[in-house]
C-alpha cells in the first residue's frame, strides 16, 4: 500500500477533491479522520469522477449500510441517489477531541468493464446525544465503467472541521 496524498485541513472546509489519480493501482484505500461543523450529526458523501471532469451528480449510485449502536441496529438499501452516503461522523455537540474514523476500499477503480464498487465502515463516539458509539458497515456500487479519476468527499449539512485528515492510498 502506498500513500497518494493526505489532506490535512488547516481550516473548516466544505469539501476535498482528490483529483489525477493514476490508474496504476489495483485498488484504492481512502481513511478518514473526521468531524462535521454542525451541531448536532452529520453524514460524510462520496461522489467519483473519470477524464478530469467534475464528479458524477448523477442517480448512478446504490448502497447498502448496516449500523449498530449501543442494543440498536439496522441497516437499509439506496438506489438510484447522486452520491454514497459513508455514515454519520462526530459533530459540535460532541468533545472537541471525537473525530470519526472512516475506511473505504475502492475496488478495481481503473477496470473499466466494470462498475467501481465500495466496501467499508465508519465509526464514531455519541451520535445525535445518544451517549452510545456508533458503526456503519458500507458496500456500494456507481454505475459507470469509466477509470475513476477523481474522488469528492463532503458532508450533508456542515463543512468539515479544522484538524480532519483524509488520506488516499494505491493498492
Amino acid at each position: 500500500m502506498e500513500a497518494i496524498v493526505t489532506t490535512y485541513l488547516e481550516e473548516d472546509t466544505g469539501e476535498v477533491v482528490f483529483s489525477s489519480i493514476p490508474d496504476t493501482y489495483q485498488n484504492l484505500q481512502l481513511r478518514l479522520c473526521c468531524r462535521s461543523r454542525r451541531s448536532a450529526g452529520d453524514s460524510t458523501f462520496i461522489r467519483f469522477g473519470t477524464g478530469g471532469g467534475d464528479p458524477d451528480d448523477g442517480s448512478n449510485y446504490n448502497f447498502h449500510y448496516v449500523t449498530a449502536s449501543g442494543t440498536s441496529k439496522g441497516g437499509g438499501a439506496y438506489a438510484n441517489y447522486a452520491y454514497m452516503d459513508l455514515g454519520d461522523i462526530a459533530s459540535t455537540d460532541r468533545p472537541e477531541a471525537e473525530y470519526a474514523l472512516c475506511v473505504i476500499n475502492i475496488l478495481d477503480y481503473a477496470n473499466t468493464n466494470k462498475f467501481t464498487s465500495i466496501i467499508g465502515v465508519t465509526g464514531t463516539g455519541s451520535v445525535l446525544g445518544s451517549g452510545a458509539s456508533r458503526i456503519y458497515g458500507r458496500t456500494g456500487t456507481w454505475e459507470n465503467t469509466a477509470a475513476v479519476d477523481r474522488i469528492r468527499i463532503y458532508n450533508y449539512a456542515a463543512n468539515f472541521a479544522r484538524g480532519s485528515t483524509m488520506t488516499l492510498y494505491g493498492m
